[in-house]
């Protein structure tokens, strides 16, 4: 199977060698976690073969069956490492090897030791990480393709043609292959009901499992929608799917769902008052094409919502703080309070963006709707994407396709 070059995460191992930290490699199932780790392997042999050892350790592979034991691990390593010689030790799928930290922190404590891990995500979930290793990791999180990813791994030229698959399917390296739509669903289904089975239930000890199941459903029919543990209570005993149920058990459940990397909470944003709100937020998906697939959408069904997600998702990719914006303003006509919405306020300590997504902006009446927010902003750079193959400036604000956006590199 071909694979693509990530250069993006491989540059920040890079970054990384000799920094005093447990390197940790997270994301959500089937991201390219090992891959990248493997991609990592092959620079250190090509940079460092002279200079160093290199150990490279695969648990999932059944000729090292014997080092799923801690004590013959440590002999093994200890037995390769030259003390007076830089080493980096990789270990993919370390969760398989018993109690794996305490040896862990134990060549950590060598300090010509590198050390670079994979793991499962029911024991990388972030939260475990910080109690075992307590200060000591550094996390690098990888994401599914970004859209310039998936359109250099296809080899397609057609643009138009790359992206709505690319709307459709997402970006999951191991799943992008599949041009079969059944097999992609039951593919997609096996690594979410991985992340629940194997990850969130048994370590949450989660008891309502059809609670989280419809919670997932719930969201992903709803991505970019504000949301409350509140509403989505009165939802649920409006539509009589439950007698009772309190506004903790699915706050608590949301947050499982964030740690298992399927959701992605986008947080309320003050624009005039520059301030991060408590109340109301709004969830995406870590791939499009997980929520496609569940919830079952006919091909091009829900395409504003994925247009929004991608945005959201590589925007987060280019180390933006996002949040969606909200503003209030007297209307002197109505004489009311109104409220308005920017889909995206993205801050670094550059520069903050003001971003709004539609689909088709061909119509007047539309374009003029997604401008009328950015005429009460007076800071940042504002930037309307579209899917209409339109690029120019309106009174400040740039119009850019959103496939181009996609594909510069920021």
């Amino acid at each position: 199977m071909e694979f693509l070059l990530r250069k993006q995460y491989l540059d920040k191992l890079i970054f990384c060698i000799n920094k005093d930290f447990i390197k940790i490699i997270t994301g959500i199932r089937r991201c390219g976690k090992s891959k990248l780790l493997e991609q990592f392997y092959e620079y250190l042999k090509t940079e460092y073969s002279n200079k160093a050892k290199i150990i490279f350790i695969n648990f999932d592979n059944l000729e090292n069956e014997k080092l799923l034991d801690r004590e013959e691990l440590k002999k093994y390593i200890d037995k390769q490492i030259n003390k007076q010689k830089k080493v980096f030790l990789l270990l993919d799928e370390i969760q398989n090897v018993k109690n794996f930290e305490t040896l862990i922190l134990h060549y950590y404590q060598s300090k010509n030791i590198d050390i670079y891990l994979t793991g499962s995500n029911s024991h990388m979930l972030s939260k475990q990480i910080a109690s075992r290793f307590t200060g000591r990791d550094l996390q690098i999180k990888i994401w599914p393709f970004s859209f310039a990813e998936f359109y250099a791994f296809k080899k397609e030229k057609d643009k138009k043609l790359a992206f709505n698959d690319f709307i459709n399917f997402g970006g999951m390296p191991g799943l992008i292959s599949l041009n079969e739509e059944k097999a992609f669903q039951s593919n997609v289904k096996s690594i979410i009901d991985s992340i629940l089975n194997r990850d969130l239930i048994p370590y949450f000890d989660i008891k309502n499992t059809a609670l989280i199941e419809k919670l997932i459903k719930y969201v992903f029919s709803n991505i970019g929608n504000v949301f409350s543990a509140l509403n989505i209570k009165n939802y649920f005993l409006t539509n009589r799917i439950y007698k009772t149920i309190s506004t903790q058990t699915i706050e608590k459940y949301l947050n499982y769902l964030i740690d298992g990397y399927i959701l992605l909470k986008c947080d309320r944003y003050d624009i005039k008052g520059k301030e991060n709100l408590k109340t109301l937020y709004k969830f995406y998906v870590t791939d499009v094409g997980m929520k496609n697939s569940l919830i079952r959408q006919k091909i091009n069904e829900g395409r504003g919502d994925n247009l929004e997600n991608i945005v959201y998702l590589d925007l987060l990719r280019r180390h933006y703080c996002v949040n969606y914006g909200t503003f209030q303003y007297k209307d002197s006509f109505l004489k009311t309070t109104v409220i308005k919405e920017i889909d995206f306020v993205c801050q670094n300590p550059e520069t903050t963006l003001y971003i709004q997504v539609c689909d088709d902006i061909s119509k007047e009446s539309v374009l003029n709707r997604e401008l009328e927010p950015f005429k009460s902003i007076k800071d940042g750079r504002k930037i309307l994407l579209n899917n209409s193959e339109i690029n120019s400036m309106i009174d400040g604000v740039e119009i850019i396709e959103i496939k181009k956006w996609l594909l510069q590199n920021e």
